[in-house]
């Protein structure tokens, strides 16, 4: 399931609209997320394609509930002709959250990436060095969580002969990855 930290608030803005029953169209649905995230509808960082992704999701994901989202070409629109009720249990609000955790560590490397590690973005106080550990923590508090719920054995989780193993893998691949002359001098 892809998810952002967005996601939750685009699927509850769809939702909405669809109960309204007045047949929102993709780009209807586009504006509203637009206006709820951002202040104005006359934005591009809500795609339709992310409309339909989302729709995507809602009729198809059993930890969001199945919904009945259905296209009434007569309305032009879409509506939401009913849901099968399945609420999320603990555990699996936790595992949405960790994915959305991960989502944000990604974000944050690519940002560092971009932009160079030690780059302060204007407005923040943190720079991408920061926010990537911020972001890290935030992804170990859920996996704690998690642990304690029972979800993942402790004893498996930071196990250091796994993570030397993978440490190995990494440099050989990083190796292979210059005799290729794909990267640059790794000593």
């Amino acid at each position: 399931m892809p998810l952002n930290k967005y996601a939750t608030i685009r699927y509850q803005v769809i939702l909405d609209a669809l109960r309204s029953k007045k047949y929102p169209t993709k780009d209807h649905l586009r504006q509203l997320c637009e206006e709820k995230l951002y202040g104005t509808s006359f934005g591009t960082r809500v795609s339709i394609s992310t409309i339909e992704k989302d729709i995507w999701v809602l009729k198809n994901e059993s930890a969001l509930g199945y919904h009945k989202i259905v296209y009434d070409r007569a309305e032009g629109g879409y509506f939401l002709k009913e849901r099968i009720e399945s609420k999320m249990n603990r555990e699996q609000h936790l595992l949405v959250t960790m994915a959305e955790e991960c989502s944000e560590v990604i974000q944050r490397i690519a940002k560092a990436l971009r932009f160079g590690i030690n780059e302060t973005e204007p407005g923040q106080n943190l720079d991408n060095n920061e926010r990537i550990i911020y972001e890290l923590n935030d992804l170990f508090a859920v996996v704690d969580m998690l642990k304690e719920a029972g979800t993942f054995d402790g004893s498996l989780l930071l196990n250091l002969e796994a993570i030397e193993a993978k440490k190995i893998k990494v440099e050989k691949y990083m190796e292979y990855a210059e005799k290729l002359g794909v990267l640059g001098n790794i000593k």
